[in-house]
């Protein structure tokens, strides 16, 4: 036989195991592949580990306006400015 073709070959299979240990390595530092594999409360970020879930409080913000007083200042200063403009015709 050819000895680049055996050299070859040897090679050929040390990248094919070398790739496969990789990936049964990467596979087994892996926390977590879904949900259900954390506890409660935690999910499988996209590290393959688990995360505590973030609780975002919502706060009630309570608009009271009084727009009666804003009204008021306005409606005056619409008589007056009818007022003002009458006399002045006259």
């Amino acid at each position: 036989m050819n000895k680049k073709a055996n050299v070859a070959l040897a090679l050929l299979a040390v990248i094919v195991v070398v790739i496969i240990l990789y990936l049964i390595l990467i596979n087994a530092l892996k926390e977590c592949r879904q949900d259900s594999q954390c506890g409660e409360g935690s999910y499988c970020g996209s590290d393959f580990r688990c995360h505590e879930m973030k609780v975002i409080q919502k706060s009630v913000i309570n608009n009271e306006y009084h727009l009666w007083k804003a009204s008021f200042v306005i409606g005056i200063a619409i008589i007056i400015a009818a007022i003002i403009l009458r006399l002045r015709r006259q």
